[in-house]
This record gives structure tokens, C-alpha cells and sequence, in this order.
């Protein structure tokens, strides 16, 4: 397993509803047989550009370890939720 960092924006509009997102991820991430090391909630920041007309986010940071295969599929995920402005996944070294 590679330990990884992503950092995830959310719609602002919701703040409840970002929870329940972040929480699937840190299921789908555990169901995959990885491991939540950290999570950090940054709340609700501007961002540099509109991103879908949103001029804010809900910043979240994830420190997670999970197998290099698996990480595409977790990638795809992130991308087909309607809720994710953004998503960042690298790996730590």
C-alpha cells in the first residue's frame, strides 16, 4: 500500500450534505481494504476562480493509504459526484 493526500472541494451551498459525501469516500476508500491515517475539515473557503459558478468551496483534506490500483477507480468516483467541484489525489513519499 502507497500512502496518499487528497485534497477534495465540495459545493458550498450544502455544508450537511458534504459530510454524507466525504463520508462515501471514506467508505468506498475502507471497503477497498485501505486506511484512513488523517481528515481534516478546512471549511468553507473562496477559491482563486468560479469553478460551475461557485466562487466558494468546502475544502477537505485526506491522508489515506490504499493500494496504487485502486486509486483510478477512486478518481472516478470523486469525478461522477455532482457535489465534487475538485478533486486532488497525490502520493506521498
Amino acid at each position: 500500500m502507497k500512502n496518499y493526500e487528497a485534497i477534495i472541494v465540495l459545493k458550498p451551498q450544502q455544508e450537511d450534505l458534504a459530510e454524507k459525501v466525504i463520508n462515501t469516500i471514506l467508505d468506498n476508500i475502507k471497503k477497498n481494504k485501505g486506511e484512513i491515517i488523517s481528515q481534516d475539515n478546512w471549511g468553507k473557503k473562496p477559491i482563486a476562480y468560479p469553478i460551475k459558478n461557485n466562487k466558494e468551496g468546502i475544502f477537505y483534506k485526506l491522508n489515506f493509504s490504499l493500494e496504487p490500483a485502486l486509486i483510478d477507480d477512486l478518481k472516478k468516483n470523486c469525478s461522477l459526484n455532482s457535489e465534487i467541484l475538485r478533486t486532488m489525489i497525490l502520493r506521498k513519499d
